[in-house]
């Protein structure tokens, strides 16, 4: 029925409110990632099956004027209700847009200092393998390294 329809999608669109509220708080773990696309999903699938209700139910009562109009404010208080639902899906959806978003935007930016400190690390090493070139680290009393120790040197400091 429509009302029983109704009432599911506002406890699936809940859940999908509090997992996007999680989101927006911390990253989601990708298990509660995942129910939240189902959650979604599963509203959407919802709406539409109201939405086929309604026009079903429409039709039906067209023919039917007493009928109609003694049911009218029930299908009206349905009808708002699902509005209200929709538009509350609506805004669900784009929060966990947003959230997807801000997270992948982090997630970027944390690969982005990642790659930069490895970049770093690894400027520090060359440094140092182009100051025992250089010879200023050069605790062999020769002033000429040898190939092999230069590479041993390379080796250890990496």
């Amino acid at each position: 029925t429509i009302r029983a329809n109704v009432q599911e999608m506002q406890s699936v669109v809940q859940k999908a409110a509090c997992l996007v509220d999680m989101a927006q708080k911390k990253r989601l773990n990708p298990r509660a990632s995942k129910k939240l696309d189902l959650e979604l999903e599963r509203s959407e699938e919802l709406s539409q099956d109201i939405a086929r209700l309604f026009r079903d139910w429409t039709v039906h009562l067209a023919g039917k004027p007493a009928e109609r109009l003694q049911k009218k404010f029930s299908h009206e208080k349905l009808q708002k209700a699902f509005d209200a639902e929709v538009a509350h899906l609506k805004d669900v959806v784009r929060r966990a847009s947003i959230a997807r978003d801000a997270v992948a935007v982090s997630a970027a930016a944390a690969a982005a200092v990642s790659t930069s400190k490895q970049f770093a690390g690894r400027d520090q090493v060359s440094g140092q393998c182009d100051d025992v070139e250089a010879g200023l680290l050069d605790d062999v009393e020769s002033s000429e390294m040898s190939s092999a120790q230069a590479q041993e040197v390379f080796e250890r400091s990496t």
